[in-house]
Parts: C-alpha cells; sequence; structure tokens
C-alpha cells in the first residue's frame, strides 16, 4: 500500500541485506520528505512506531557504511519517535564505533 510505511520499512529491510545503501537511503529520505502527504492519506500509515523504523533503516544504512555519527542521529532520532530495544542497541553500537574512531 503506498500510504503505509510497512511496505516501504520492508522493502528497506531487504535493499540493506542485498548491500544495496544508497538505494535505501534514497528510498527512505523520500518518504521522510513527503510523510505528511502520507499521514493526510492514512493516518495509520505513519505510527510513530513506522516512522521509528523508516528512521532505523536509514540508520542502519549509515551504520554499516562505518558512518557512525549520521547514524548515530539517525537511531536517536528513531528513539525520539518509539524508544525500543533495538533502537538503544543502535545508539550504543554507534557510540561504540565513534569511540573507536577516534583511537
Amino acid at each position: 500500500c503506498p500510504n503505509d510505511l510497512v511496505f516501504y520499512n520492508n522493502k528497506a529491510a531487504v535493499l540493506i541485506e542485498l548491500l544495496k545503501f544508497p538505494e535505501c537511503l534514497q528510498m527512505c529520505q523520500s518518504l521522510m520528505d513527503r510523510m505528511h502527504l502520507i499521514r493526510h492519506a492514512d493516518p495509520d500509515g505513519t505510527t510513530d512506531f513506522k516512522v521509528a523504523r523508516t528512521l532505523g533503516r536509514i540508520a542502519t544504512c549509515f551504520q554499516r557504511q562505518q558512518r557512525y555519527s549520521k547514524a548515530l542521529e539517525h537511531w536517536r532520532l528513531a528513539h525520539a519517535r518509539h524508544a525500543s530495544p533495538q533502537t538503544k542497541k543502535g545508539i550504543e553500537e554507534c557510540e561504540i564505533g565513534l569511540s573507536q574512531e577516534s583511537v
């Protein structure tokens, strides 16, 4: 369904597994850019959990590319939308990655 983030979040997960990070980032950023349109068409399609999941997909792409600063920024945004063990773990992993970069 074009107005529910679940479809796009699932597609993003597949793109991450295929290591197609630029394509995944582009799709997820496009979703974030048109979030107000999606919310207007289907308010249930953009629940905090679903938006947090999209932000988490963005964070995962950056994290897998060892771009920890950008990943941490998006994990924190995801955590602010919907705190979960996954977002907390992402934040912790990125903080470790950043600390190892400075050594």
